[in-house]
């Protein structure tokens, strides 16, 4: 693993795409994908994931670890993964839209941040079957704490972090921890 100067990678790219049928290339960035993913390298996982088009694999991992690598510092690098996704994609998808909304209250976007929580809401509510659905609420309800807080309506920033305590299972001691924070800047 190394870089090389872009024109020159620039070059073997290109070389590469007129001498490789597509369905080739694509299982070579997936393999490049996995390899990067077990060195806990992300970001250029999920570059190579979107290369070779193999959308679940992208979004399985921007779910994993597309909030750890956004409080690295990498809040660009995920918003732009997003991005890159189908609008309708993300909002059928609530870990999606919760990180999603999350990096918009990080730039202190709080109404787009709000409406991709309903987003939310939305793809919990339709997808019923799923294990994790109050812990996803919980998650919610958790940022909607944090976005009170930073709004200054700080009663509101208790209550919703009640809930999400209330919401989020035992097992999830992050997820709680977090909501003690929350209710503790709160107070």
């Amino acid at each position: 693993w190394y870089r090389y100067h872009h024109l020159f990678a620039d070059m073997l790219r290109t070389r590469l795409a007129s001498s490789m049928p597509a369905d080739d290339q694509a299982a070579l960035h997936l393999r490049a994908s996995r390899w990067y993913e077990q060195h806990g390298l992300f970001s250029e996982s999920v570059q190579h994931a979107q290369h070779a088009q193999d959308v679940e694999r992208v979004i399985g991992m921007i779910e994993q670890h597309g909030l750890t690598t956004a409080l690295r510092g990498q809040l660009s690098t995920v918003r732009g993964w997003l991005e890159a996704l189908p609008e309708a994609l993300i909002r059928s998808r609530p870990q999606l839209c919760t990180l999603h909304a999350t990096l918009l209250a990080s730039t202190n976007q709080l109404r787009a941040a709000e409406a991709r929580l309903d987003d939310a809401e939305q793809a919990i509510a339709a997808d019923r079957g799923n294990d994790h659905q109050g812990s996803m609420h919980g998650q919610v309800t958790l940022l909607r704490a944090n976005m009170a807080y930073i709004a200054g309506d700080l009663s509101r920033s208790m209550l919703l972090a009640q809930q999400a305590l209330d919401l989020l299972p035992e097992s999830d001691a992050i997820g709680r921890g977090a909501a003690m924070v929350s209710l503790a800047h709160a107070y």
